[in-house]
């Protein structure tokens, strides 16, 4: 049996091979050309083949690109929008120093535009954040409301630590008559800086006198003479009383101890005569109006964003190298200037004279920009050294300026050092690459850096020495809502 079946299988296989001639059977497949061709173009793209079938194999290898490239190009026409937006934000933020056209350019290209302006505003940037702010009027719909977190920004812009930012954001709360503007107008008159209560009592003439008259009279104690004397005009205004206020007396006060780094101005006896006799009028008749007005809201306050100082490093003019986040732990005072700007070498006086109160407790910096005030071609006095006096050649402001080399800025800035006595590092900022971080155009423009890097202040022009001591201290102490208190 097994030999048998061994033969059968034998049988059957050989039959197949080469069957009987007495029984020839069914002629054997013939081979087909097509078909092994097929096979062949199968196994050759195997993947391919799965795609398509039949002659459309073939096809796939002249159609494939065709389709790709119809794919590509509708994707590129549905996303061009949204990719060109996202780079133009993205381009925007990692700008250092946009200009004001390049933010507004961004905002209106957003789908949203709020919130590309919202990006723009806690980024953290002091460039980005005073051009989103100063774009609110351009791009608010006339009559219509904010989105609520813009309108909780901009509400805190005017208490911010940089003073133009303030008064762009307190301009555009009285445009559109917010029901706050009285409240946020009123926190001005508290602050240490009194730039910024002057500013406050800019609005006040807008106030109604019934409800003014409270708020004006907490300016009956305050130091500065100037601040004094316009709110003492503004309540001769609306009580019909005369107190003898001369505005002219107290900015001449001002001027003549404008170059003193004494602890603040004296105050001129028909100044403190007009403020008594206002003193006076005030007691008598304080039952007769309401209350102030309620502070800012917590809401308000509480949305104050605290701005980390740009990082910078700088050569000083003897060649050593200062890196800004290494000073961390110490407040910084960061005075941007120039040789030639008047007013800069004015403020040198009140630096040194904070320099010598605190000692190494408190780093003052001064960053000089002569080097890109030259070579944008300014003419000016080759220097500018104590008691006006030029240094070298006499110079005019008619006379063009040395070539800005590094090593004549190195050296004009050491004569100025020598002459004005200054005790303090001098950075040079070649590149304007700090001076363009801190919006330093204006000058001088000054930056108070608290010890945790963060922007205390940020100011442009002259301030007295006991401000400037109190902007030190205060930069010490959490802040309340970015509002410094006046004592």
């Amino acid at each position: 049996m097994l030999v048998a079946a061994a033969g059968g299988v034998m049988r059957i296989a050989g039959a197949a091979q080469a069957p009987a001639a007495d029984n020839p059977g069914p002629p054997p497949p013939q081979p087909n050309p097509n078909m092994k061709d097929d096979r062949m173009v199968f196994r050759a793209v195997p993947i391919r083949g799965r795609l398509c079938l039949g002659s459309a194999r073939v096809g796939h290898k002249r159609h494939g690109p065709l389709v790709l490239g119809l794919i590509a190009l509708t994707c590129v026409c549905v996303l061009r929008e949204p990719l060109q937006e996202k780079v133009w934000l993205w381009s925007t933020l990692a700008n250092d120093a946009p200009s004001v056209e390049a933010v507004e350019t961004t905002v209106q290209k957003a789908s949203d535009p709020w919130d590309a302006w919202l990006r723009l505003w806690v980024s953290g940037n002091l460039v980005h954040r005073e051009a989103a702010i100063s774009l609110v009027p351009r791009i608010a719909p006339l009559g219509q409301p904010l989105p609520e977190p813009v309108e909780r920004a901009v509400l805190a812009a005017t208490l911010d630590a940089d003073f133009d930012v303030r008064e762009r954001a307190l301009a555009w709360v009285w445009s559109v008559e917010h029901p706050l503007r009285e409240s946020l107008t009123a926190a001005q008159l508290t602050d240490a800086d009194p730039e910024v209560r002057l500013l406050g009592l800019r609005y006040m003439r807008r106030f109604d006198p019934r409800r003014g008259i409270p708020v004006l009279a907490t300016l009956l104690d305050d130091p500065d003479p100037l601040v004094l004397a316009m709110g003492l005009k503004l309540l001769e205004r609306w009580t019909g009383s005369n107190f003898g206020v001369r505005v002219r007396d107290a900015v001449l006060g001002e001027q003549a101890d404008a170059a003193l780094p004494g602890n603040g101005p004296d105050e001129p006896a028909s100044l403190s005569a007009a403020r008594a006799q206002a003193a006076a009028w005030w007691e008598t008749r304080r039952s007769r109006y309401s209350k102030p007005f309620p502070r800012v809201p917590a809401e308000v306050s509480q949305a104050v964003r605290s701005v980390p100082a740009p990082d910078f490093t700088l050569p000083t003019s003897v060649g050593t190298r200062i890196r800004l986040r290494e000073l961390r732990g110490k407040t910084v005072v960061l005075n941007f200037w120039t040789t030639w700007c008047p007013a800069c070498v004015g403020e040198i006086e009140v630096l040194k004279a904070l320099r010598q109160r605190f000692g190494p407790d408190v780093v003052i910096l001064g960053i000089s920009l002569d080097a890109l005030a030259e070579d944008h071609g300014h003419t000016h006095p080759d220097l500018v050294l104590a008691d006006g006096a030029s240094g070298g050649a006499a110079a005019s402001h008619d006379e063009p300026s040395a070539p800005a080399t590094r090593d004549g800025v190195r050296a004009k800035l050491e004569r100025v050092i020598r002459a004005r006595g200054i005790n303090y590092p001098v950075l040079i900022d070649f590149d304007n690459r700090a001076g363009a971080a801190y919006n330093g155009g204006e000058l001088p423009t000054t930056v108070v850096v608290d010890p945790r890097g963060t922007v205390h202040r940020r100011f442009v022009g002259k301030r007295g020495l006991a401000i400037m001591e109190r902007f030190v201290a205060e930069a010490g102490q959490p802040r309340f809502a970015g509002v410094g208190r006046r004592e």
